[in-house]
């Protein structure tokens, strides 16, 4: 029998104490002496090192092998698999800005339907024949978005340079305060929602941006065999993904970005944070996906969130990478001396580049730039449309379109998540600690192979027990006793374990942002550890084990504890979500959400997917009593 069964059956057996030892009135405030915050972060910090820790191939063949695998898991972490239909862009220029040597067009265009995109087109106006070479411009988050001084600059520098350049506005909005930006109507970028379906803003503004070139093929100023992107920071994330989604892209430069998570991973706005992006790997990995197509990484010696050292990490990954190919040297990257911004020298060394790779001219070098002069910010010819056009769909709207269209089964979901050991859930585990116990209960420490030790507090039954009940509060094991009635339980006869899992109680602290780096829910994460807790029991014959959860995301712990182990006796959960969709009319905390559901089943799915005992209450339907159904599960 494992350790954990043993010290449980003796327990429960009524193993003796020294009468001479006090017993305290209750479990202490922290089984885990305040480690808990400590132990969640070293855990998942641990995790995000690991994925993006990806070892580089060996050879050419071995990366060429990786890269279809890579390219799915990339699209449907951007929301993007399958691809939306090229609707209609209906497109329109809603005026033209003069200025000399080149003008702005004022541009709109649907990127799906009712969904609308503003942007700048510069068009150089030097005399010049025949299509032009083109450069998309993503923007970061600037105050006012394509019309920032720093955003304008790089634009009329391309475009002075014989360039066809457009500024492509983000979706929504996030650090632009008050300042007159254009789609602001689409919602925020803070949104924890969009990560069920769109891949975060930046699945969405990828689209936007693909779409670009589809405009562009109807421009005959356009030569879509020559096309560079660019962006920095905000537009550094947009034109690393949109590279790696789009092979009409000829080659990149992402500007004070593309920084490896192995150095830092913590970086700030959601739309950072694609889900399940390091399913691919480090950014490099992302960037690899186009190899050998040339890339610049560029950065700043003065940027926290986007190191020095982070850019060296991934500059010396895809030169590794790119070696496999014979072009090591279309593999560049350059740290500035210079803050967080996309400034002068980084302009001239990108247009460098683009010279070289998109003209076939100079080595790379520098280029200078012409002289020119930007436009006031809020100059209001810069707006592309005076209002917001009737009936505009918002992010939240696609969002939810695309999540409403999910179909699956428990196997994609659990493929979602990365997977579950069994092996690891069935007892086996090294042996529980008792760090206090009392009369009627024992405080657990249990050591855990998939995450950090679990605190529990094991309640007994007097006399011998009819089944283990594990108990998962969202306020953690301190809760258990407001949410679920032991003293009916333990006068049933059931032994109850009242459990923290990653992210309640004393583990309290799941990041979420990192969390969505890994692309895995956290109800998922839980239910691995409450079977963890109940693994050793289970390994015992003579004692059924039941789960229980209350709440939005604790109920669907019980979901996911009993697809992973069908032989569990009854799972219940309770006050649950009906489907992910309610997220869409109330908010609920991240932890609730599961990153990228529209690739998996839906709640409904799984819940008719579990086999065994199970009771699934919903917040807001009266509660019937579920001791009735447990005592049948059990059947003793």
């Amino acid at each position: 029998m494992a350790p954990f069964a043993l010290l449980l059956c003796s327990w429960l057996s009524g193993c003796a104490q020294d009468p001479d030892v006090p017993r305290p009135a209750g479990p202490p405030e922290a089984i885990l002496g305040g480690d808990g915050p400590n132990l969640m972060r070293a855990d998942l910090a641990a995790a995000v090192a690991a994925a993006a820790a990806r070892p580089l191939p060996e050879s050419r063949e071995q990366h060429q092998r990786r890269l279809p695998g890579d390219r799915a898991e990339l699209m449907r972490c951007l929301g993007l698999d399958p691809l939306p239909p090229r609707t209609p862009l209906n497109a329109r220029v809603t005026g033209v800005l003069p200025r000399a040597g080149y003008r702005v067009e004022k541009l709109v265009y649907e990127s799906l339907p009712g969904f609308h995109v503003t942007a700048h087109l510069y068009v150089p106006e030097d005399g010049a024949s025949g299509p032009r070479p083109v450069i998309v411009n993503p923007h970061g988050h600037w105050q006012h978005k394509k019309a920032e001084p720093v955003v304008q600059a790089r634009a009329i520098a391309q475009a002075l340079a014989g360039y066809l350049a457009i500024v492509v506005d983000s979706p929504g909005h996030s650090f632009e305060g008050d300042a007159p930006i254009e789609r602001r109507w689409q919602g925020p970028h803070g949104d924890w929602t969009l990560g069920m379906s769109v891949g975060s803003v930046t699945g969405v503004y990828v689209w936007d941006l693909m779409r670009a070139l589809d405009y562009l093929e109807t421009r005959p100023e356009a030569d879509l065999g020559r096309v560079g992107i660019t962006g920095a920071s905000g537009g550094g994330l947009a034109t690393l993904y949109a590279f790696a989604a789009e092979p009409r892209f000829t080659c990149a430069v992402p500007v004070v970005y593309a920084s490896s998570l192995e150095v830092n991973p913590n970086n700030g706005c959601l739309c950072n944070h694609v889900p399940g992006t390091l399913r691919v790997g480090d950014r490099s990995d992302v960037l690899a996906i186009r190899a050998p197509a040339p890339v610049l990484v560029i950065g700043a010696n003065e940027d926290g969130e986007f190191p020095p050292a982070g850019m060296r990490r991934t500059g010396e990954k895809i030169r590794a990478i790119w070696q496999l190919y014979g072009v090591g040297a279309n593999a560049r990257w350059m740290v500035f001396d210079s803050r967080h911004d996309y400034n002068r020298p980084m302009r001239e060394q990108a247009m460098g580049f683009f010279d070289q790779h998109l003209r076939g001219r100079g080595d790379g070098s520098p280029v200078v730039e012409s002289a020119f002069e930007t436009a006031d910010a809020l100059d209001p010819d810069l707006r592309v449309l005076a209002e917001p056009p009737e009936g505009a769909k918002t992010l939240r709207m696609i969002a939810a379109e695309r999540l409403a269209a999910a179909s699956g089964s428990w196997a994609q979901t659990a493929e979602l998540n990365g997977g579950f050991p069994p092996e690891l859930l069935r007892g086996g585990g090294a042996a529980a600690v008792t760090v206090a116990s009392g009369e009627g209960w024992r405080a657990l420490r249990i050591p855990n192979p998939v995450g950090p030790d679990l605190p529990a507090v094991l309640h007994s039954p007097k006399g011998a027990p009819r089944a283990l009940v594990v108990l998962v509060s969202e306020a953690g094991w301190r809760g258990a006793a407001a949410d679920f009635d032991l003293d009916r339980l333990a006068d049933a006869g059931f032994a109850c374990l009242a459990l923290d899992v990653r992210g309640f109680g004393e583990l309290a602290g799941l990041d979420p942002r990192l969390r969505a780096y890994l692309g895995v829910s956290a109800p998922f994460l839980m239910a691995q550890d409450a079977l963890v807790a109940a693994g050793a029991a289970r390994s015992s014959a003579e004692l059924p084990v039941a789960v229980v959860g209350r709440g939005e995301c604790a109920s669907q712990v019980a979901l996911f504890a009993g697809l992973m182990a069908p032989e569990l006796a009854f799972v219940a959960g309770l006050d649950g979500l009906r489907g992910y969709s309610e997220a869409f009319g109330r908010e609920l905390r991240p932890a609730a959400l599961q990153p990228r559901a529209a690739s998996g089943a839906t709640l409904a799915q799984l819940r008719d997917e579990r086999r065994g005992p199970a009771l699934w209450h919903f917040r807001g339907q009266e509660e019937p009593s579920w001791l009735v159904p447990l005592e049948q599960a059990v059947g003793r």
